[in-house]
């Protein structure tokens, strides 16, 4: 199997595959989260990426942040 372009000078194991997602319909295949969802954010000036767990109130409940060493 071909590895991937984007990856560079990783060793991959031995059964590494890639798994094809077959495509999908965004409106008729999305479906909620009975308790919540998840926000992504890159900010690209401090190199930092946020994500935040939501409640269906749009409360954040947690928020978990992190930057590039």
């Amino acid at each position: 199997m071909e590895k991937p372009n984007w990856i560079k000078e990783k060793i991959f194991h031995p059964n590494f595959e890639i798994i094809q997602v077959p495509k999908r319909d965004s409106h008729g295949d999305f479906r909620l989260d009975k308790g919540c969802y998840v926000l992504i954010k890159f900010l690209l000036d401090t190199y930092e990426m946020a994500v935040a767990i939501c409640n269906y109130k749009h409360e954040i409940l947690k928020e978990f942040g992190g930057t590039k060493s």
